[in-house]
C-alpha cells in the first residue's frame, strides 16, 4: 500500500491525471542511469564512494536540523518578531 500511495502522489494538480514528466524523472532517469552505468562498467572507488556517502550524511543531519527546527516553531504559539520585542522593552523603561 505504501507503494501505492507514493506513485499517487505523482500527479498534476491542475488536471489531477498522472504526470508522465514526474514519473519519468523519479523511476525512468533513475533506471536509464543506472542501465547505462552498468552497461559501461562504471565504478568508484573507495575515496570517492567515502567522499558521497559522508555528503549524504552531512546533508542528511541537516535536514534533520530543519526538520527540528519546523516542528518547534510550530509547537511555539507566540512568535514575537524583533520590533514587538524592542517595543516591548521600551515600553517597560518608560
Amino acid at each position: 500500500m505504501c507503494i501505492r500511495d507514493s506513485i499517487n502522489t505523482l500527479r498534476d494538480n491542475s488536471t489531477g491525471k498522472r504526470s508522465v514528466q514526474d514519473i519519468a524523472v523519479f523511476f525512468g532517469l533513475p533506471l536509464l542511469l543506472s542501465f547505462i552505468a552498468f552497461y559501461f562498467r562504471w565504478t568508484l572507488s573507495v575515496e570517492a564512494l567515502n567522499g558521497i556517502l559522508a555528503s549524504f550524511a552531512i546533508f542528511a543531519t541537516l535536514l534533520l536540523n530543519l526538520l527540528i527546527l519546523v516542528y518547534t516553531f510550530s509547537t511555539d504559539t507566540v512568535h514575537p518578531n524583533a520590533l514587538t520585542k524592542i517595543r516591548g522593552l521600551s515600553l517597560i523603561h518608560i
